[in-house]
């Protein structure tokens, strides 16, 4: 059937073959759990296309690396004071630096040259993260980007802005029953707005379809045992299911949504010649067990 990488690149070269890129340049939008490979799918997609387009410029960046400072990151005690989901740590919508990310794709969008994209070091401040020092950014020279890949772990996550839903949701769902229904889930569901405009920029679409979040656990666990191998140090399994518990919620909300339809930009324009989503179904080890490309602006599935 194929890697994610090649079953990926099949689905982009037609797109950047045909794409006017003295108007525009491509944003691809990458979704995965935690564990899943977008990481590492995203980075070899990157340096993939360099290959195949060594005319065009690649970047991928990830929403990991535009984390909210540390000294920001601890104000959120402050504002939220009653969602320990947001405020225990990076890695939920509330926690990225949205004026920044928005900066970084209008620059990308206007073709802007010399300008530099922040990283991020999750192991400053004792494994809580902040944005690395300057000297470490993704430097953008004298040529314009002209594709951008962008992962992220809830990219095309959509608000459901409706509390009646809400409540259904939350009612229904031990887990989510679980937590505190104004402070936390209509809270969370208020910040996943101010993604949206940042996803209204993709113009293509590739996620990740995992059937049970256990394998979030796993998959994550055998990254962390990796980890301990090559560093000696790290989580328990306990320790990180409690560290996977935190985003659980996000997906019981809104992951059925995406996996059902995909990721609709409205700003595209309904004739569009390609299909803007590819959809890629993964086993307990991460394994293709089925992919399908349609487009989310004529059929839903």
């Amino acid at each position: 059937m194929g890697s994610k990488l090649q079953v990926s690149l099949d689905y982009l070269i037609p797109i950047i073959n045909h794409w006017d890129f003295d108007a525009t340049p491509i944003i691809v939008g990458v979704m995965g759990p935690q564990g899943s490979g977008k990481s590492y799918l995203s980075s070899h997609l990157s340096a993939s296309l360099t290959d195949l387009y060594p005319h065009l410029h690649t970047i991928t960046i990830s929403s990991d690396d535009l984390y909210l400072t540390h000294e920001k990151q601890l104000s959120l005690i402050n504002d939220y004071p009653n969602n320990q989901l947001i405020t225990s740590g990076r890695g939920l919508p509330g926690t990225h630096d949205i004026p920044l990310l928005k900066d970084i794709f209008s620059k990308v969008i206007e073709r802007n040259t010399n300008y530099s994209i922040p990283t991020y070091d999750k192991s400053k401040n004792q494994g809580k993260g902040d944005r690395s020092s300057t000297d470490q950014w993704i430097r953008i020279g004298d040529r314009p980007v002209d594709i951008l890949i962008f992962e992220g772990w809830f990219n095309g996550f959509l608000p459901i802005n409706d509390r009646n839903a809400l409540y259904q949701k939350w009612e229904t769902s031990e887990l989510l029953n679980k937590l505190d229904f104004e402070n936390e889930i209509v809270l969370i569901d208020g910040l996943l707005n101010d993604y949206v405009d940042l996803w209204h920029n993709f113009n293509c679409f590739i996620y990740f379809d995992v059937e049970d979040l256990e394998y979030v656990y796993k998959w994550r666990i055998q990254q962390e045992h990796e980890l301990i191998q090559i560093k000696g140090i790290g989580m328990t399994d306990s320790q990180v299911r409690k560290f996977v518990d935190r985003y659980i919620p996000v997906y019981l909300l809104y992951y059925d949504q995406l996996k059902r339809n995909g990721f609709s930009n409205p700003h595209l324009q309904t004739n569009v010649l390609f299909k803007d989503n590819l959809k890629i179904s993964l086993g307990p080890e991460r394994d293709i067990i089925r992919f399908k490309t349609f487009s989310s602006l004529r059929s839903k599935f």
